[in-house]
């Protein structure tokens, strides 16, 4: 039978400074760390909800791409462990559309408007917070993502309207805001929205072939980036690669990687080439889905439809390593 001695001991952490549990917890599965490693004792406990440590862990921890399968409560997690990329299965209960992830949060969205809403999941503790509809969602199609804010460790929700005019947006903080606040480009007329991207704390968005709306989260206001014709060549979709906006460009049946390294400029570097990728199709929001990148030696992950049932989409990595892609 435990003693009350042994219950207090249970209760301590061996003799050992607490800088070297810091370190040694910040190499643990934040899994582990929620289920079992926060019950070990209070020292662990204490550390474990210190928030340097949880952005300490965010920080370390390895990047990976959470993909939702055919299913709903199908998903795909993709990593890189020893430079391969390896695929797990997962099967959860993660409530409705998977729109938009950023440093361990998740953004869902409920296509029922009785259930009210869009939902933020943390996937390891499964906490969550709730928003209601923005009034615009029901003027059309709508894109949503989740963005996290460095300066002041906020997360915000932009929720951008298609077919609207002017073009308008709402934007939630969590945790502060009651309601969405609403914005719009005043000088600008939009028939839909060709292409968007969130890359880091701003969201790009195309209305024209040439004219790209960048939205800046910070400071929550907008300015215009005009593209000159001859650098691009059309059609084309706003991707993120590296943390900078990139395009994904169409020549012949080659998809080709572009950063955009000096605006002033209009200097556009292509990165890579990926073969094969547009045989008999078009680039477009519709057919083709740019779903993220991997560090090191990068691999960027993208989903082809190859007709217009979800049940013949692809999924494809291209591996900077081989120059290739593989489904």
């Amino acid at each position: 039978m435990a003693t009350s001695n042994n219950k207090k001991q249970m209760n301590e952490s061996p003799f050992l400074p607490l800088e070297v549990f810091f370190n040694i917890l910040l190499c643990l599965p934040a899994e582990f760390l929620f289920n079992c490693g926060r019950y070990v004792c209070k020292a662990w406990a204490q550390i474990i909800r210190d928030p340097i440590f949880i952005k300490s862990h965010v920080l370390m921890s390895k990047s990976g791409l959470l993909i939702q399968g055919r299913l709903p409560q199908n998903f795909l997690f993709v990593e890189i462990k020893d430079d391969k990329l390896q695929e797990r299965h997962l099967k959860h209960n993660f409530p409705g559309m998977l729109l938009s992830g950023c440093r361990g949060l998740l953004l869902f969205y409920l296509p029922d408007p009785c259930k009210s809403a869009f939902r933020v999941l943390n996937p390891i503790t499964m906490q969550e917070e709730i928003l209601p509809f923005p009034f615009g969602t029901f003027r059309g199609d709508f894109r949503c993502y989740i963005v996290y804010i460095s300066q002041t460790e906020e997360y915000k929700v932009i929720c951008l309207y298609s077919k609207a005019r002017p073009l308008n947006w709402d934007v939630w903080t969590l945790g502060i805001d009651r309601e969405w606040r609403s914005f719009f480009a005043p000088t600008y007329d939009s028939e839909d929205i060709l292409s968007s991207v969130s890359v880091a704390e701003v969201v790009y968005v195309t209305v024209k072939p040439t004219n790209i709306i960048a939205i800046n989260l910070v400071i929550e206001k907008f300015g215009f980036i005009e593209l000159s014709r001859e650098i691009l060549t059309l059609p084309y979709l706003c991707v993120d690669v590296k943390n900078t906006l990139s395009f994904l460009v169409k020549q012949g049946a080659n998809a080709c990687i572009c950063v955009l390294r000096d605006l002033e400029k209009q200097e556009l570097v292509k990165v890579c080439e990926i073969k094969d990728t547009f045989r008999g199709m078009d680039v477009s929001s519709d057919r083709f889905a740019s779903i993220g990148w991997l560090e090191n030696n990068w691999f960027y992950v993208f989903q082809r439809r190859l007709s217009g049932h979800l049940r013949n989409n692809r999924l494809e990595v291209y591996d900077q390593n081989i120059g290739k892609a593989r489904a």
